[in-house]
């Protein structure tokens, strides 16, 4: 394992990749960086060895440079896929100082291709809240195939991560193994060169009766650590003395589930099974069409009850359900004396088709927010129900 400095990086050749709109093309490869330039039967880690490091290219009105370089992505065929942290401007990635870049390896007829993609749901965040910048360490529990570098955390920075336990195991699911334990230390010229004990990370959320782990760092004193889980991302925060409230608010906060479902078309069959024991026979057919449900965290905008407290309406929730056409269908109607084909139906006047035309996953009513809120208006069924946090009781109700 490499610590604990970033590894340099040697004078060779740089190409640059186009956003992927503007590259219509793979973009050729003909030379590798070898981090590795000692004698063959001396290296731990055999040739060949290929890595790639990747960085930001700056923006026209920023400086030469500015961005640094990731740390080394190994380039080989047993790591088919890895999420590189790639170092970027805090203002434009959400608060984080990173972009977390999925890279893939893929082999035909002796050639490589990599490809690169935004990773969608990284494998670990890290929130340093100290004053001083740390180095973080994995404990490797197996013989390492590849070089393991320390992971620098500037000061007051956020950023990605992804442990050698993670890459070095895909495809396969470890799910129930134990994460590998961190180390911390601080790089300051002064501070003392000792690592933490191991942190555990096994555990999310905050230890025993609500208390965040606590480890000694040395040169700077108790280090408050938080672990948690949010949308499949290991969030791990850490804090110091002074910053414990921090970690708090972060275990406390609510996390805001959201999702939107949209159908064409929807039936609901009530079938007689019991008084025809020779096969089931269909008494009524409900039919939705262009039926929109969606659930989402209650906007401020909701008229509140008096006395409500801000964190209270954090967690209500708010369900809609929205239907452009409904009809209820009479199955026995060639039967003997049932004479009406149709017992309930929308009054579609002056022949139009409600909702607009049909839906495809090019053209549907959530392409934007003007649309959507045209065919909400549209609809003869419109249903919203706001949940309490427990999601158990529902505080009102409008039609």
């Amino acid at each position: 394992m490499s610590c604990p400095q970033a590894c340099e990086i040697p004078e060779t050749a740089q190409f640059s990749l186009a956003p992927s709109e503007e590259l219509s093309r793979p973009c050729s490869v003909l030379c590798w960086d070898l981090l590795q330039t000692s004698v063959q039967e001396a290296l731990e880690f055999p040739l060949p060895l290929r890595y790639m490091l990747l960085r930001l290219l700056p923006k026209p009105d920023g400086g030469v440079g500015s961005a640094g370089w990731s740390l080394p992505a190994p380039i080989r065929s047993d790591f088919p896929r890895l999420s590189v942290s790639v170092p970027g401007e805090a203002e434009s990635v959400g608060g984080l100082s990173s972009r977390s870049i999925v890279l893939t390896y893929q082999e035909h007829l002796g050639v490589t291709y990599i490809i690169l993609n935004e990773d969608p749901c990284p494998r670990m965040v890290i929130h340093n809240k100290c004053p001083i910048p740390l180095m973080l360490k994995e404990t490797v529990k197996e013989t390492a195939r590849t070089e393991v570098y320390c992971r620098p955390l500037p000061a007051n920075c956020s950023l990605h991560h992804e442990l050698y336990h993670h890459f070095s195991s895909f495809p396969e699911c470890r799910q129930k193994e134990m994460l590998p334990t961190l180390l911390l230390k601080t790089t300051s010229d002064h501070s003392s060169t000792d690592w933490t004990d191991p942190i555990d990370i096994n555990c999310p959320g905050t230890q025993t009766c609500g208390v965040a782990q606590v480890v000694f760092l040395p040169g700077f004193g108790c280090l408050y650590i938080d672990v948690l889980y949010e949308k499949g991302t290991l969030v791990l925060c850490l804090a110091p003395e002074g910053g414990l409230d921090a970690v708090i608010h972060q275990h406390s906060s609510s996390r805001k589930a959201s999702c939107r479902v949209l159908l064409s078309e929807a039936s609901v069959v009530l079938s007689d099974d019991i008084t025809n024991p020779s096969g089931s026979v269909e008494l009524l057919r409900l039919t939705l069409t262009k039926l929109f449900l969606s659930l989402a965290p209650a906007p401020t905008s909701l008229p509140q009850e008096q006395g409500a407290s801000d964190l209270g309406s954090a967690h209500i929730s708010l369900v809609e359900v929205y239907c452009s056409n409904l009809q209820i269908d009479n199955q026995l109607y060639n039967r003997a004396s049932f004479h009406f084909p149709v017992l309930l139906c929308q009054d579609q006047r002056n022949g139009a088709e409600p909702g607009g035309g049909p839906w495809s996953s090019e053209a549907n009513p959530t392409e934007s927010p003007e649309a959507l809120e045209e065919f909400k208006r549209s609809c003869f069924l419109q249903l919203r129900m706001r949940l309490a946090g427990d999601r158990c009781n529902a505080e009102e109700v409008r039609a």
